[in-house]
């Protein structure tokens, strides 16, 4: 028997949806899980809880949401085969408040057009997700040790500044000559 999710969680997914194709944008599966993700978890880091009652757990590089998985799979099939009207997402049925749909629209609109291999390096720096190794649920309380730079989150008390001071300088490091032939010695100490 497929799980069926809360109202929120089962808003929270046609929305995503309905904004890719409001943008003509493809959606996969993968990227579905990936949105999900990072709007539960930025609006934990913002506000103190999820936007939905999901919890994710890592499976290798994949993100499952566990134990709705496959309702999502069979709204995301059904969905994507018949171009249904969008839904209209208000706080008047009291299904998403106000601070999860400013959450959501914000996260859409800096990822809807980003690639899934883009996102799961984004995510791939989140505490939460190198915790999880091993096949581990990833715990949501970790998210305010993540970075959310498209909700203005940063975490440990950092700035705008500071985030963009240390990206430049992972970049740097991921681009320079030097780190590219340790990374290619590296692998040939391995094999």
């Amino acid at each position: 028997m497929t799980k069926s999710l809360n109202t929120k969680s089962a808003a929270l997914v046609r929305r995503i949806i309905d904004f890719h194709q409001e943008k003509s944008q493809a959606l996969s599966l993968t990227k579905l899980y990936q949105l999900l993700y990072l709007i539960d978890f930025g609006h934990y880091a913002l506000h103190g809880k999820a936007v939905s009652a999901l919890e994710y757990w890592r499976y290798g590089q994949e993100l499952i949401p566990l134990g709705a998985a496959a309702y999502i799979q069979i709204t995301f099939k059904t969905t994507n085969e018949v171009n249904e009207p969008a839904t209209t997402y208000t706080t008047a049925n009291n299904t998403l408040s106000d601070t999860a749909l400013e959450v959501i629209e914000k996260t859409l609109t800096r990822l809807c057009e980003v690639s899934e291999e883009e996102i799961r390096r984004i995510i791939g720096y989140h505490h939460t997700w190198i915790f999880a190794r091993g096949g581990k649920m990833l715990k949501i309380e970790d998210a305010v040790f993540c970075d959310f730079e498209y909700l203005e989150y940063f975490s440990h008390e950092r700035t705008r500044e500071d985030y963009e001071e240390d990206e430049a300088l992972r970049r740097s490091l991921e681009n320079s000559d030097r780190m590219k032939a340790l990374e290619e010695r590296l692998k040939q100490l391995s094999v």
